[in-house]
């Protein structure tokens, strides 16, 4: 493990040439499992080999193909930090998504998260400064089950002018998050896209001129099925997806000893085959497409078989599948705040999220996952997202390193105030101003005696005074009439009949 260029390094340059050859080789030879005929069909009209049941091999050459033509691009944003610049060097933070449970304080009974619970979590995450994307925090429980992620991408749309990572799980999802979304980037009702666009790229990829790109408002993320195998919805997404200028993000999920090899170099071997299948497949279907490397590899508690978050290892995973990434000059979105821990409060859940999150970003990660996560990822709170945002504006002040330069080395000062002291130095107030020291919102670094007066409170009781302040704020995102509109003439043609709720209240 080294850190070369100032990124953390946990495979050496062969490993990452042992592990990429591999892919390329099994892709060919074992080849991937594809139980949607157009998916096949569009991989064998491109050299692909049938193999064995609904399995097909990818060419090693046409692998390279779709990956030589990536480059740099950028998330439209009007946060205080400007649209996202992806493959530039930075280090964005995004929540972890679709916790169907939620803890309202610490000793309180979890329950089904809601709409309200939705809404609010939006609102706190656009006001936390080092949260970058927002992913729909909670599963709205209580909203029509048909619709629950649509009205997550509308709820997410209208409260917040971050960009927005959107889960779907099919075809028609997909075409629904896309009205969405080009209703809040253009300002008007969007109608139903038209899927002739992915049609015409497979016949004909440079016969329709293209306008000039504009960076999108949002991601649209999706999952193959592990171990190595596109579903008919998968594919349909991304034919859906297609010509409409939305980056996509593929998250495999394969999972250490059960849906892939238990060695984690071998899980990557499987991860990397489903992201390079994808980038594959994506690019014969949308030539110019953008897309991001998503990296979810877990393990298994394998005692019980249930999912296990907050090893170190996680973390190991993330940093590799970065390395992976930046081989192909892709932007790369992996775990950081993975945790088992169950509660707020609960030193596990600190010491999971800090050991994760240092990991990914000292790695250069474009993207480190996970505010809000507990509970292996099945769990929320809101004071966890202030907590977590805490931990990243530290983990970001260690990443600003240390400046060195004449001002910094104070030799004057040295000289002038090594006999009188220094506080009252002018070179001492203005370096207190810059953020020197980083001074922290949640822990005040109070005596013992003063601790005791506060009636012994901690981090977690400034979390739930921080919820309360961020949600008294005033709407920084304005209603978005567009969306409004657009997600009702959607409720309309699913006929779902008296649901017409609030986007924005809670």
């Amino acid at each position: 493990m080294t850190s070369i260029d100032g990124a953390l390094k946990v495979l050496d340059l062969e490993d990452v040439e042992k592990i990429h050859n591999l892919s390329i080789e099994l892709l060919w030879e074992h080849g991937i499992k594809v139980t949607s005929a157009k998916g096949r069909e569009i991989l064998l009209d491109h050299g692909g080999a049938a193999l064995k049941g609904e399995r097909v091999g990818i060419r090693p050459e046409l692998v390279e193909k779709s990956l030589s033509s990536n480059a740099p691009f950028s998330l439209r944003s009007n946060g205080p930090g400007g649209d996202l610049k992806l493959l530039a060097g930075n280090c964005y933070v995004h929540n972890f998504g679709s916790a169907p449970v939620i803890v309202d304080s610490v000793g309180a009974v979890p329950r089904p998260s809601t709409l309200k619970d939705l809404i609010k979590s939006v609102k706190i995450l656009d006001r936390l400064t080092s949260c970058d994307l927002i992913y729909p925090l909670v599963t709205p429980t209580d909203a029509p089950a048909e619709l629950a992620r649509i009205i997550s991408v509308a709820t997410c749309l209208q409260n917040t002018s971050k960009p927005v990572a959107i889960p779907v799980l099919n075809g028609e999802e997909t075409k629904a998050a896309i009205r969405l979304i080009k209703a809040a980037e253009s300002g008007q009702k969007a109608a139903e896209p038209a899927q002739k666009a992915a049609e015409s790229a497979q016949v004909a990829p440079e016969a329709a001129p293209e306008s000039p790109k504009r960076p999108s408002r949002a991601i649209i993320t999706l999952s193959p099925i592990s171990p190595l195998t596109f579903n008919d919805d998968f594919v349909e997404t991304l034919l859906a997806a297609a010509g409409h200028q939305v980056p996509l993000q593929s998250l495999p999920c394969p999972i250490l000893g059960l849906t892939a090899p238990m060695s984690m170099a071998g899980g990557l071997v499987t991860q990397n085959m489903e992201s390079l299948a994808f980038a594959t497949l994506w690019r014969l279907i949308e030539p110019k497409g953008d897309m991001i490397y998503g990296a979810r590899l877990g393990f298994a508690n394998m005692r019980t078989g249930s999912h296990m978050d907050g090893r170190p290892e996680k973390g190991l995973l993330g940093a590799a599948a970065a390395q992976l990434a930046r081989k192909y000059r892709l932007p790369s979105d992996v775990y950081g705040m993975a945790t088992g821990g169950h509660a707020a409060n609960d030193v596990q859940t600190g010491y999971d999220k800090a050991i994760g999150a240092f990991q990914a970003m000292t790695a250069k990660a474009d993207f480190t996952s996970g505010l809000g996560c507990l509970g292996h990822a099945v769990v929320t709170s809101l004071e966890m997202l202030v907590i977590d945002d805490e931990i990243f504006k530290m983990l970001k002040k260690v990443m600003s390193g240390i400046k060195v330069d004449k001002e910094t080395l104070a030799r004057e000062v040295i000289e002038q105030a090594s006999e009188t002291g220094f506080l009252n130095q002018r070179h001492t107030l203005k370096h207190i101003r810059s953020g020197e020291i980083y001074l922290s919102a949640l822990d005040r670094q109070l005596t013992y005696e003063k601790w005791l007066e506060t009636g012994r409170q901690g981090v977690y009781d400034s979390a739930q005074a921080e919820v309360v302040r961020l949600l008294s704020l005033d709407d920084q995102a304005p209603q978005d009439q567009a969306v409004s509109e657009t997600f009702k003439e959607i409720v309309s043609s699913m006929k779902i009949e008296d649901y017409s709720p609030d986007l924005r209240n809670y």
